[in-house]
Parts: C-alpha cells; structure tokens; sequence
C-alpha cells in the first residue's frame, strides 16, 4: 500500500507541476518547453540473390501498443477519465471523483487538488486531448498505458505531460485509476500486482 500511496503522490506531483507551469507563465516569465520523445526507428534491408526487402521497426512500441483498434479504445477510456477527474476538481465534486479513482489515496489527491488546481475555462471532453505512446499491460483486472495528455485548452499554455496510468476495474467492470507514475521504468508494476485492492464505493 505504501507503494501504491508513492505511485499516486508521483502521479499527482505531475498535475502540481502543470500548474506551477501555468503560473509561471502568468508571471511573464518564459515556460520552459515541454517535449515528447518520438519513438526511434531501424531500418534493416535484407538481400537474397532474387530478392531485396526492407523492414522498419519502431524501437520502443510494445506489439499490444501498435494494435491500431485497441490504442483506440485504450486512449477513449483515458480521455473520458482524465475528463472526468478534472471536471470533478472545477466544479468541486467530491462524490464525482468515486467515478474517476479507484483508491481512497487518489480521492484524497483530487479533493486536495480543488483547492490548489487553476482553470482557464471549464473543462470539456474535446479539450482533453489523450495519445497513447504505449500499452504496457493489458489484461482483464489491471491496464496499464503511457501516454501523453494535454490540457491546454482549459488549464492554459504547456498544460502537458507524460503519465504512467494504472486502470483496474470496479464491481461493474468499469475503469478506474489506480495509481499514476512518471514513466515506463517505475514501479508501476507493484499496483497491478496487490492481491488484496481496497477499490472505493
């Protein structure tokens, strides 16, 4: 349970952090950039006396990530969440973030955040712009993607960041965030693997 306390404290860290960015700005004073890495790529040509071939391969992409159809679906499920998460904190629904988060720890995270969190405007679904970089678990109790949000439209310029998430599913099977970490190489694991998960109403 500690680590899944650091994982969401990590995750909400980054949420902090886009807000210290977007007063920053309001001083006037330059933001810093903010990038996304693009995956690398290997081309490998291959010769045989009748034929040549060429195969590219993206360094980096998990097989389940570059299943077109599922990223799809995976990036909805997020945008929704994420939509969801910050519509709760303008409007300063607490009941509406037992939609969101599946753990007292990330309730908890959200109501601190209605005290703390700016808006340019409210929320909307549109405005929550969500690109899976990678799946990097999928299975029926535990989704796990990487992926890069972007709130600019209602949480001002450089509203972005890069996110681990971790999904399980409530009693309804429905998704709900577990715990959020800062990249691939964290120990997002660890959410996924709580035998014992104390999921909120």
């Amino acid at each position: 349970m500690m680590r899944l306390r650091q994982g969401f404290a990590a995750g909400i860290v980054v949420v902090l952090a886009v807000v210290a960015v977007v007063a920053f700005v309001r001083d006037g004073d330059p933001a810093p950039a903010v990038t996304a890495a693009v995956p690398s790529t290997t081309t490998t040509t291959t010769t045989t006396t009748s034929t040549t071939s060429t195969t590219t391969t993206v360094v980096g992409v998990s097989p389940s990530s570059m299943a077109g159809d599922r990223v799809a679906e995976v990036e909805a499920i997020l945008q929704d969440l994420w939509f969801r998460w910050f519509d709760a904190i303008y409007r300063k629904d607490a009941d509406a973030l037992w939609g969101v988060v599946a753990t007292q720890e990330g309730y908890e995270a959200g109501v601190t955040a209605m005290e703390t969190m700016s808006f340019s405007s409210p929320p909307t679904l549109d405005g929550t712009a969500i690109v899976v970089r990678e799946v990097l678990l999928d299975r029926a109790d535990c989704l796990v993607a990487y992926e890069t949000g972007n709130f600019s439209a209602y949480r001002g310029p450089d509203a972005q960041s890069d996110t681990v998430t971790v999904l399980w599913p409530d009693a309804q099977g429905m998704w709900r965030i577990a715990a959020t970490w800062s990249g691939p190489g964290d120990l997002w694991q660890t959410t996924c693997d709580l035998v014992t998960r104390e999921i909120g109403p």
